[in-house]
């Protein structure tokens, strides 16, 4: 097994922060998805009311 120097730990622990931080961002999105899910729906009646205007 070979050893690891510090720049190696660095990019996997790196990784590692993406990957979780990817993970919060996700677990955020599914515990507010039905607020999302209302402001995409006021967005769709907003573009649908200005292509009404036009």
């Amino acid at each position: 097994m070979r050893n690891l120097d510090m720049v190696e730990i660095e990019e996997v622990s790196g990784g590692f922060r993406v990957v979780g931080g990817l993970a919060a961002l996700a677990a955020w999105a599914f515990e507010k998805r039905e607020a999302l899910y209302e402001i995409g729906q006021a967005a769709v009646a907003k573009h649908e009311a200005l292509n009404a205007e036009h």
